[in-house]
């Protein structure tokens, strides 16, 4: 029941918000929550959004008493002022059940309704999905339990992401400091990390976020060109077979910048293999290369299978192999 006077004060909410061009269409509620479907002319913005849930909230705080009515249509309609939805056509003489809440929600419906809005408890809107043709569909839970079970794990989740991005940035902040995110954090860490000011909280876990990912894109742009000038100092050395052969090793670099690497080398140095390696926390990627002129006497794939020191699970062609590996002890 808690449900579907849910899916009443939601609809009436939300004409209150995005106006008359509101277009109901389905509603659904259960034990373990409700969804409310309609055509809008727009995108619904997080504001208004927020505006239902809390004109909802108000409605439930009001503690506004149910009323059943056994009327006319007509009367219903024009007197009531009850939203009929769905296509409903009735004959003039039909008595039809209108369920009101004060002046806030009136609708025909033949459903089973809590007697008083506050018996909902609670209430959160816990997501708007686009169903396209500009369909919408929100879901909510009421409830003190179910509400404070979705906040709460909104709110660890949250947490989670916050120690993430902090830790993430602890590890290159020392090689370049940027203060704006020294503030982002500063400032996310003192705040008040409540249902209150949950909205605010992941505001500014986007804000820290976004200036992270901007702050490591430019470290690994900075870190590839150091790179590439340092490897323009490497020189081959001759391997057993008599041929030339640069190894490298450097550590947390992605296995696309290990084959930039090995190109590079190979348009500095001709008949050339290149065997490159890079310990990482997401794992140690190994990566073999040779010159085209190798082709036949070489190949690049079985050089990455007999790796001494290291066990290496990959695959490739007769030029480039790439894989990950581990030491052998």
């Amino acid at each position: 029941m808690k449900n579907h006077t849910a899916t009443h004060l939601t609809t009436a909410a939300a004409y209150e918000v995005l106006g008359p061009s509101l277009d109901h269409t389905t509603s659904f509620n259960d034990e373990l929550g409700m969804r409310k479907d309609f055509a809008y002319h727009r995108v619904i913005t997080k504001e208004e959004l927020k505006r239902i849930q809390d004109i909802t909230l108000k409605s439930i705080a009001d503690s506004i008493p149910r009323e059943i009515h056994f009327t006319t249509p007509d009367k219903a309609i024009n007197e009531f002022h009850a939203l009929s939805f769905d296509g409903d056509k009735f004959d003039d003489e039909t008595l039809v059940r209108v369920i009101r809440f004060g002046k806030f929600s009136c609708e025909l419906c033949a459903g089973t309704h809590v007697a008083n809005t506050s018996d909902l408890e609670d209430y959160v809107i816990t997501n708007l999905e686009s169903k396209g043709n500009g369909r919408f569909r929100i879901k909510a839970l009421t409830s003190f339990k179910t509400v404070k079970e979705y906040y709460d794990n909104l709110l660890a989740e949250q947490t989670k992401k916050m120690e993430s991005l902090i830790s993430k940035y602890a590890n290159f902040k020392n090689q370049q400091g940027d203060q704006d995110i020294a503030n982002k954090v500063k400032e996310i860490q003192q705040l008040d990390h409540t249902r209150q000011n949950i909205d605010q909280f992941q505001t500014t876990l986007d804000e820290l976020n976004e200036l992270i990912r901007i702050a490591e894109k430019e470290f690994a742009k900075q870190n590839e060109a150091n790179i590439f000038e340092e490897i323009k100092h490497l020189q081959p050395q001759i391997n057993d077979q008599g041929i030339k052969q640069i190894n490298f090793e450097k550590n947390n670099l992605n296995i696309n910048l290990l084959r930039s690497i090995g190109e590079e080398l190979k348009k500095n140095h001709d008949d050339l293999i290149v065997i490159l390696k890079s310990p990482s926390a997401e794992g140690n990627f190994v990566y073999v290369t040779i010159s085209e002129s190798l082709k036949g006497r070489v190949s690049a794939v079985e050089i990455l299978k007999n790796l001494k020191d290291i066990t290496a699970k990959g695959g490739g062609s007769e030029l480039a192999a790439q894989g990950k590996y581990e030491l052998i002890n």
